[in-house]
């Protein structure tokens, strides 16, 4: 049978340790760690070198990260109610840890617990915080011929796709990305050189919005 916390902690007491429950944070966790009221703590493996170089497919990540993720210490998440997408970084991130739905039930969570991959996502420019995310991050340096896939990770994480019908018939797509100014500056400048045409909104100063039509 399972013993209850009182009994771990008579035994504890038992032992002339500093009585069960004082001391610091750490230090009571180590009380708990000793008589067993601690669980393992399960490490979950995710290929680090995918971080290291440079791919299409690193590139849509990272385009996911700079709208949909965030950077807490040492973790990284996604979040988004698109439970496919979530899955697909898993596969090709090599991330074992499984997704976590939010108790609103309408969206999961994807993260990556590990110091070397987010040491290399903040040498590429991932920032710590949404506040300092949303006002600093900007569109990082990468190889020209990645930046369509960074592009394309930015529409899957905060972009939407309508149709331009005229009559019956579909002329068109309307292409819309939200996000962060410093990241647009980066995006339209990418626009002009591959002589996209784009319109350019100011949501406020922080967010700006940019609608790509591609005719049909």
């Amino acid at each position: 049978m399972e013993k209850t916390e009182q009994e771990y902690a008579k035994i504890y007491s038992s032992k002339k340790f500093l009585p069960f429950g004082s001391g610091s944070p750490r230090t009571q966790f180590r009380q708990r760690e000793r008589v067993g009221l601690t669980k393992k703590t399960i490490k979950y493996s995710v290929n680090e070198t995918f971080f290291d170089i440079w791919s299409d497919d690193l590139a849509w990540v990272l385009g996911l990260i700079w709208t949909d993720g965030h950077l807490n210490k040492n973790t990284v998440s996604i979040t988004s109610k698109d439970k496919n997408l979530l899955e697909k970084v898993n596969s090709i991130t090599g991330n074992e840890r499984p997704l976590r739905i939010r108790v609103t039930g309408r969206a999961w969570d994807l993260s990556i617990c590990n110091r070397q991959v987010v040491k290399r996502l903040r040498e590429i420019g991932l920032i710590s915080g949404v506040e300092g995310k949303t006002r600093n991050i900007e569109f990082p340096n990468m190889p020209f011929v990645f930046k369509s896939s960074f592009v394309r990770g930015l529409i899957d994480g905060d972009g939407c796709i309508t149709r331009r019908v005229q009559g019956k018939n579909v002329k068109g797509l309307f292409v819309y990305i939200c996000g962060a100014s410093n990241i647009f500056k980066g995006l339209v400048s990418w626009l002009r050189e591959q002589n996209i045409n784009h319109s350019l909104y100011f949501e406020t100063d922080e967010m700006w919005r940019v609608c790509i039509f591609i005719p049909i």
